[in-house]
């Protein structure tokens, strides 16, 4: 399947805009992106077609036919001063490195743990990248807890087709800082009932304090609390530069808390971005945030909902909520957006957004009637909005989508939908769960949410890599090695290119550019 199939041309401009970022200042600033999307796609054709050459290189693997891998134009590279975590990311998490330069960490089974393990490489230390030489379904009898974990690069992608999903019990993010996570799937699935109770700790995604963190094209559902929390109650932990970017978030007790949790410290929280995911067989927190630090809720499509949507709910947060597209489905009820007052007051600039029935997403619209105060259950007065964005210090901000363009940016590519082949070449792949979730929300069908017995795990295909994909275990196929540099010598942690991302990130980042 093509993901990108039928895109809209201003979103195949955006997705060359997300390339090149690779090689331009990190600071994405809306007049660049407003040039960049001002030029037809007939002269971008032109352009990418300039910056494109013949990739094949003759060698031993060369006998058969390959498939063409961009090539990637650095005639206009001005060595940004701060490399992002990948060229697509964006937000408060799109500056963390992970395990850059740190050594590969091969997971070769779906073991619950012992060597070769998911639990071992995640709960091992020093910087790393984890690449996988299996695929299939990981179940674990208990929650896999990542103490202290700094420099660290979870690449999904890397696994064969069929990718990894992880079951039986959450993944605890303790203290964890400058964390990457790609293309993974979490489905505890832990806690029983129609409807599941809140068991209060079982999240797909959790993370307990942190700093510098990106979640990009995962699948988080099945629940028992928070599909993706990153907060904390603790004073002294910082809750700062986090993004979750093309996710699936569905059906578990709630979505997504982002910030404090209970009585922690608002001060501790700054710079989280939520933006392009997909909130699908939804219940509420859509998300919730809390702190006095900025946010952003930028381009998500939200479809169905139980009683409620995003609440803030503590603190004097700077929010941008803009271009999001609310799809309610026949038969579900009207839900708002919500300010809890707790303590502190946000200021919110809410613009662009669509709501079924209630806004259509265009500029300049009051998106005011969407917002509530639940302290009188009425409309939130005009002194919690702002007329313009904030600016803020949050990094490499996603460039603004109107909220249909978004819709279809949005389901045209999320999830973990990525995987590479034997030869070392980007293919998709999306899971029927995950696949249900996006289909559901083209059909506008809503289905019932928070029944356990509802919840059956996709046979996944479980595929070894063969013993010459990958023989000096360098985290690089063989066959890309091959074409990319003529032999196998080139150092995982090299930087033959000399652009800032090493060798193994030039290879897993080739999903960025399909």
């Amino acid at each position: 399947m093509n993901l990108n199939k039928n895109l809209h041309p201003r979103l195949f401009i955006l997705i060359l805009f997300c390339s090149i970022s690779i090689f331009t200042s990190c600071e994405k600033d809306t007049d660049l992106f407003a040039e960049i999307m001002a030029q037809n796609e007939a002269q971008a054709l032109e352009d990418e077609k300039a910056a494109t050459e013949d990739s094949t290189a003759t060698n031993d693997v060369a006998t058969q036919e390959i498939p063409e891998e961009p090539i990637i134009d650095t005639s206009f590279d001005d060595k940004a001063t701060i490399l992002k975590a990948f060229p697509s990311a964006f937000g408060g998490g799109s500056n963390a490195s992970g395990g850059r330069g740190g050594r590969i960490i091969h997971v070769t089974n779906l073991n619950n743990s012992g060597s070769g393990s998911l639990r071992e490489a995640l709960t091992a230390t020093g910087p790393r990248i984890v690449v996988f030489d299996i695929s299939g379904t990981i179940r674990i009898s208990s929650e896999i807890y990542v103490h202290d974990a700094s420099d660290l690069t979870i690449a999904g992608q890397t696994a064969p087709e069929g990718g990894i999903t992880v079951t039986g019990d959450r993944i605890l993010f303790y203290k964890s800082n400058n964390v990457i996570i790609r293309y993974l799937r979490s489905r505890p699935a832990k806690v029983v009932g129609n409807p599941i109770p809140d068991d209060k700790k079982t999240a797909s995604f959790l993370f307990w304090g942190g700093q510098d963190i990106i979640l990009d094209h995962c699948s988080a559902s099945w629940a028992g609390d928070k599909a993706i929390l990153f907060a904390t109650n603790i004073h002294g932990l910082p809750n700062r530069n986090f993004t979750t970017q093309k996710t699936i978030i569905a059906d578990s007790h709630t979505s997504v808390l982002l910030g404090v949790q209970s009585n922690g410290d608002y001060n501790s929280v700054d710079n989280i971005s939520f933006t392009c995911n997909l909130i699908g067989n939804n219940t509420t927190r859509t998300p919730n945030m809390s702190g006095n630090g900025y946010f952003e809720i930028k381009n998500n499509v939200i479809h169905g909902w139980t009683s409620k949507l995003t609440t803030l709910n503590g603190g004097n947060s700077k929010v941008n909520h803009q271009g999001n597209y609310y799809k309610k489905p026949q038969g579900v009820s009207l839900a708002y957006n919500r300010y809890q007052p707790v303590s502190g007051k946000p200021e919110i600039y809410s613009n662009g957004n669509f709501y079924s029935g209630l806004l259509n997403g265009e500029a300049n619209e009051n998106n005011e009637i969407i917002w509530i105060n639940t302290s009188t259950n009425e409309q939130l007065s005009s002194d919690f909005f702002v007329d313009s964005p904030h600016s803020g210090n949050i990094s490499n901000s996603f460039p603004t989508l109107t909220a249909q363009e978004a819709y279809d940016f949005v389901i045209n590519d999320v999830g973990a939908n990525k995987y590479y082949d034997n030869d070392g070449v980007v293919k998709t792949f999306l899971d029927s769960y995950d696949q249900s979730v996006i289909n559901n929300t083209i059909n506008n069908v809503r289905i019932e949410v928070k029944n356990s017995y509802s919840w059956v795990l996709p046979n996944l295909p479980s595929n070894v890599r063969p013993s010459n994909y990958d023989t000096d275990q360098d985290g690089m196929a063989d066959a890309w090695e091959l074409r990319r540099f003529g032999d196998l010598t080139r150092s995982h942690s090299g930087d033959e290119d000399e652009d800032g991302y090493t060798n193994i990130e030039e290879f897993i980042n080739q999903v960025d550019f399909y």
